[in-house]
């Protein structure tokens, strides 16, 4: 007896033009794989190729990109678009060639805006011909992958590639993760930056990293707690003359009663310098730089 496993995709809601199996298995009572990984095959998209490679048909896809005239959807036939596809992606086409999207999926994106199979065909064309101007995008550059996805080990990859983020596998599954994640922040702040300069070149661009500067910010966790601190120390001060007692260990060789008390560097490594939680890692410059600070009092 043999079982077969049928995908279908009805049709269109307006919005998504068809869906991608990116893994698939089944599993036993236990949770374990019945079917070995090794039985799959990934597509590569390093072997695809202009499926209409001619000079003319790739002069036409690209005319095409620039100014063929589109429809809303399949479900809004009727409703012409004032944008052409290099007014919604980049103005060269190079997202799809950058994010590795398929021969197929662009054919079949054109079919939803009304272009026939053959236009798509000659678009697809023109994208494949961009390999001569741009770097073979890394692995990591698949449609389902977060464009500037932060994570561990991205710094590692080519320049060319960390618009395609660090993958699918590195999103936290919990905003409290971001908790452990700092380097969210400065790629939001990175993001923000090139969406600025590339505002004026291709709206495409600028929309795509925007965007998701505010996913990121919108899933991260949340406190009003900065905003009550200044309420209460601030506002408490202003309208009831409170001043806050300093505790002793604020008290070291950089505020005036400190030095009249005689702490010095010894007071400020022990007791001014304590970090609260400490950290986990060894700070092996510590000892030198104590040192040197001790040196540099001594000569004034």
């Amino acid at each position: 007896m043999i079982n077969v496993i049928n995908f279908r995709f009805n049709t269109s809601d307006g919005v998504s033009s068809g869906y991608r199996v990116l893994s698939f298995n089944l599993l036993n009572a236990s949770g374990n794989k019945l079917i070995a990984d090794s039985s799959f095959t990934q597509d590569d998209p390093t072997q695809w190729t202009a499926p209409l490679p001619s000079k003319s048909d790739i002069a036409a896809g690209q005319k095409l990109w620039q100014s063929a005239t589109l429809v809303d959807s399949p479900v809004n036939a009727g409703q012409q678009l004032k944008a052409h596809c290099m007014d919604c992606h980049s103005a060269s086409g190079s997202d799809l060639f950058k994010f590795n999207y398929s021969n197929y999926s662009i054919v079949v994106r054109g079919e939803y805006h009304g272009l026939t199979e053959n236009q798509g065909l000659q678009i697809a064309s023109y994208i494949r011909s961009l390999a001569s101007q741009y770097p073979a995008p890394g692995p990591k550059c698949r449609p389902w992958n977060p464009p500037y996805q932060p994570g561990p080990g991205l710094d590692s990859a080519p320049v060319s590639d960390w618009t395609c983020g660090a993958g699918i596998d590195a999103v936290l599954e919990k905003d409290l993760d971001t908790l452990a994640a700092p380097h969210v922040v400065p790629f939001v702040s990175s993001a923000l930056a090139q969406s600025r300069d590339r505002y004026s070149k291709s709206i495409g661009e600028a929309r795509l990293m925007i965007g998701n500067a505010i996913r990121m910010m919108a899933r991260a966790p949340k406190s009003r707690a900065g905003c009550h601190f200044a309420a209460a120390i601030g506002l408490r001060s202003m309208l009831e003359d409170f001043a806050p007692t300093i505790p002793d260990y604020a008290l070291d060789q950089h505020t005036i009663k400190g030095k009249a008390m005689g702490r010095g560097l010894d007071h400020f490594r022990k007791e001014g310098a304590k970090l609260v939680p400490p950290p986990t890692a060894d700070d092996p410059y510590e000892d030198e730089a104590y040192r040197l600070w001790a040196i540099k009092q001594q000569q004034r």
